[in-house]
């Protein structure tokens, strides 16, 4: 019976281990003494989400017959948050489709940082990286979608900027969750150094974010 018990504790630890490790980093938690955070709730838009200090915590409002956005801007041009919502999502409809259509036709997955600019952001490095069903569960949600991504801002001085986006939907509620700010990884470097420096900053708004 010992055994039994055993082995059974050890394939469950097994099963934490390996859902843990397919939420990825910047979604995990992570406490920064030089990132403090704030958090911004709000019940129409059902969210509750941790923002750097520093950033306006009263967003912009942007209003469609589709969704509402709000967007928190950050210290920097390149820097911010935003948080759009729809209450009428179709679940039988490809959920992706509220990026990649924007993407698709804008060249860049943000509109938020498009702006009032007159050069356009460019993308320089660009991932989808999947469904995480153990971060759906965090969340309670039925699906999500996560997006990693490296832009160049070319004002002048050109700016690079971490870019992080989630998708999530639950019943017929949608939610699209962007966040950018500026980074010091070039294209190329090592996972160790984009980890220590850009998605521990990544997990310190994820990993804390609820949807409501």
């Amino acid at each position: 019976m010992q055994v039994i018990l055993r082995l059974s504790y050890y394939f469950k630890l097994q099963e934490v281990m390996n859902n843990l490790q397919d939420s990825p980093l910047w979604t995990r938690q992570a406490d920064l003494e030089d990132w403090p955070m704030q958090v911004a709730v709000n019940k129409i838009l059902r969210y509750s989400i941790p923002i750097r200090q520093g950033w306006n915590i009263h967003p912009l409002v942007n209003q469609t017959p589709m969704e509402i956005e709000h967007i928190f801007r950050g210290i920097y041009d390149c820097e911010c948050l935003t948080v759009a919502f729809m209450s009428g999502a179709n679940p039988e409809h490809e959920l992706r489709n509220w990026v990649e259509a924007i993407l698709g036709m804008m060249g860049f997955p943000l509109l938020a940082l498009q702006q009032n600019r007159t050069i356009l952001p460019q993308l320089l490095e660009w991932q989808y990286q999947g469904n995480c069903p153990i971060y759906a569960e965090r969340l309670a949600v039925d699906e999500v979608h996560l997006y990693e991504g490296l832009a160049q801002f070319p004002d002048i001085p050109s700016e690079l900027a971490r870019l992080y986006i989630l998708l999530a939907r639950r019943e017929n509620l949608a939610w699209k969750v962007g966040l950018s700010f500026l980074s010091a990884c070039l294209p190329g470097m090592s996972e160790d150094l984009i980890t220590s420096s850009d998605r521990v900053r990544g997990g310190a708004t994820f990993s804390r974010l609820r949807f409501l």
